[in-house]
């Protein structure tokens, strides 16, 4: 089956509650709030930190 997978991590490392700080796409800075969803057939990893 071809299919696209998005792994989603989600940090708090210091356990505050004051919104995004920074996302990720595949190792890269997301500018803006928006994750784009792909649909190429490859695995892509967002990394979510929270501060």
């Amino acid at each position: 089956m071809n299919a696209t997978r998005h792994r989603i991590t989600v940090e708090n490392p210091d356990g505050l509650s004051r919104g995004v700080q920074l996302i990720e796409v595949d190792g890269r800075p997301l500018q803006g709030r928006e994750v784009p969803l792909f649909s190429d057939c490859i695995d892509h990893t967002i990394r979510v930190v929270l501060g």
